[in-house]
């Protein structure tokens, strides 16, 4: 029974794909033209078809199917490659902790600065990959997230979740218009950004804002990054974020400068790092510091 073909066989083939000659693929392969032959050989054999044929000054010629062959391989290459180049990082540096948050949380000073406490740990290497608080189970569950910073934390059957910083709110206003809000007086009408989904507890706002309407955390960043999309004489009461100082304004009233919102980080019980329980108490205890 034939040996079926895997990659040293079809790395033989490109290289002489791409050499045109037995003995200088074998060169660039630390091997012998002989051995590179044998491989060629077992592919013709395995495809049934004529990979390579001779011509003058020595050089090979594809046939028409080693040209579609080679072209189909080129993803395939770059995906192992891809794949190999991780293994040895693994090998030297410990697979990377990747911590997941929605693009609201990302947008929070109180994570950034949490982000940054993490990079500077000399024992972990991280990575943010963005999360929205619907998936942080199944992203969690395969592997894709290992911790999770956010208002979401699972059930603690199967995640451990733990309390890691709170974001305060602050009240936004177009920066034209900052002087109007300054003394405390403000419209009917505003807008409050939850976070993750949740909802800010309505025994903690304010009376003045009582009345106003939910906004959807995409459509507050997006307003974040194009003002020019936001409608005049707006009023947001929204998680503390890096703001755009030529539209935005943070004015503070009374009452509204004590709402936070908790964030946890939270991962899976049966997760294979270890450290991860140490690491989440240590984000706790020593975030301030």
């Amino acid at each position: 029974m034939m040996e079926a073909a895997d990659f040293r066989h079809l790395n033989a083939f490109q290289c002489v794909y791409e050499e045109k000659s037995y003995t200088n693929a074998g060169h660039a392969l630390h091997t012998i033209r002989k051995a590179i032959r044998r491989m060629i050989d077992h592919l013709e054999e395995a495809f049934e078809c004529q990979l390579f044929k001779d011509e003058e000054l020595g050089k090979l010629s594809p046939s028409p199917f080693a040209e579609r062959l080679f072209n189909d391989l080129r993803f395939l290459t770059a995906t192992q490659r891809c794949f190999s180049e991780h293994i040895r990082n693994v090998r030297q540096n410990g697979r990377v902790l990747q911590v997941g948050s929605s693009s609201a949380v990302f947008r929070t000073r109180a994570f950034r600065y949490l982000f940054r406490k993490l990079q500077l740990m000399r024992q972990i290497k991280i990575s943010y990959t963005s999360v929205e608080p619907d998936d942080a189970g199944r992203f969690l569950v395969s592997g894709y997230c290992d911790l999770y910073i956010g208002c979401w934390s699972g059930n603690t059957k199967r995640y451990i979740s733990e309390e890691v910083a709170e974001t305060t709110f602050a009240l936004y206003v177009p920066t034209d218009r900052a002087a109007d809000y300054s003394d405390g007086h403000l419209p009917e009408n505003g807008y409050i950004v939850s976070l993750d989904g949740v909802e800010i507890d309505p025994a903690k706002l304010p009376r003045l804002c009582k009345g106003w309407e939910s906004l959807p955390e995409e459509k507050w960043l997006l307003w974040l990054d194009r003002p020019d999309q936001c409608p005049d004489d707006v009023v947001i009461f929204a998680p503390e974020a890096s703001i755009n100082l030529s539209h935005w304004a943070a004015v503070g009233p009374v009452g509204f400068s004590n709402i936070r919102q908790t964030l946890r980080a939270t991962f899976l019980r049966q997760h294979p790092y270890e450290f991860l329980p140490a690491l989440t108490q240590k984000i706790r205890l020593n975030l301030n510091n």
